[in-house]
């Protein structure tokens, strides 16, 4: 016999005691709450990611954040926050496209960049409204056209476009 079960996905408050429950029941110390915020976001309510964020960070000796990002290779969400704080400024939008340049040298994939650029867009409040709502358009606007260029150039377009029409660094482009 079966019983088929039907389960809706965890809400934040849901995950972060699921989190802690995971530790208190390991026998491991509470994750720290930028992890917690971390893997409750990428998660998105979905309890078997929210155990394997777990399993994997628990198992490093004194888990942090950077050990997080490096552990599952995701690009750093303050950095993609500062970024975007950085185009809202004119002194400061080559500081973005910087950044970016940045990201890309330390091997972040695009597809992993505009995934947490989306997430961080839905829920950082250091931006108006407004503002989050008009860059999330443009990257919905943009996104099909990804796979027909070369998909740095897209990111170096897109966060120029957030920033204004700010030019990428030239030695970002290879010229």
């Amino acid at each position: 016999r079966c019983i088929p079960l039907r389960t809706s996905l965890l809400d934040e408050e849901e995950c972060r005691t699921v989190i802690g429950n995971i530790c208190l029941r390991k026998g491991i110390s509470a994750l720290p709450k930028d992890i917690v915020d971390i893997i409750v976001i990428l998660a998105a309510g979905d309890i078997k990611k929210l155990v394997n964020y777990v399993q994997m960070i628990s198992s490093v000796e004194s888990p942090d954040i950077r050990a997080f990002h490096n552990i599952f290779n995701i690009p750093p969400m303050r950095l993609l926050e500062k970024i975007l704080l950085d185009t809202q400024h004119p002194s400061t939008q080559q500081k973005a496209l910087d950044l970016l340049t940045f990201m890309l040298r330390q091997g972040y994939n695009y597809v992993d960049i505009l995934e947490m650029l989306s997430k961080v867009l839905c829920r950082y409040e250091e931006i108006p409204e407004s503002i989050r709502i008009r860059y999330l358009e443009i990257m919905n606007t943009d996104y099909c056209h990804i796979t027909q260029i070369m998909p740095e150039i897209y990111l170096y377009s897109l966060f120029s476009r957030f920033a204004g029409g700010v030019a990428p660094p030239r030695d970002a482009l290879g010229l």
